[in-house]
């Protein structure tokens, strides 16, 4: 597999709620990073697979995709950038956010060992503000 089409493949075991899928495409000490403020539960970084659970459980215990779409990918060397949208509505609040973004991952020896997740973190604090 490209690099390009592990990074597909990780949407796609995303939107099917596969997080063990995402797991096995990353290695065990894979830098992932959220940005955005604490009011976003799942921003901030992680440094290993446990993190990165923790990171999608959080996303599941706090909102329900509407939509999870990527729509370019960009790829060179052992990197590859992806450019979507997702909306989602936060369970705790009820409010929707739309949100576009881009994610930077970096690959060695197959495995992704490095992940960067640019996001509209205005949209999303909003959303989880009561």
């Amino acid at each position: 597999m490209t690099n390009t089409e592990l990074v597909q493949s990780a949407f796609e075991n995303f939107s099917k709620g596969n997080v063990a899928g995402i797991l096995d495409m990353i290695s065990d000490d894979i830098v992932w990073d959220m940005n955005g403020p604490d009011i976003i539960p799942y921003a901030g970084s992680r440094k290993n697979k446990a993190e990165v659970m923790d990171f999608f459980a959080k996303i599941a215990a706090t909102s329900d995709f509407q939509k999870f779409e990527p729509q370019v990918f960009v790829a060179e060397g052992d990197k590859v950038v992806a450019m979507g949208v997702a909306v989602a509505t936060v369970k705790q609040t009820g409010k929707q956010a739309t949100n576009r973004w881009a994610m930077c991952w970096t690959f060695k020896d197959g495995k992704a060992i490095q992940y960067y997740n640019y996001s509209d973190t205005y949209a999303l604090a909003e959303s989880f503000m009561q």
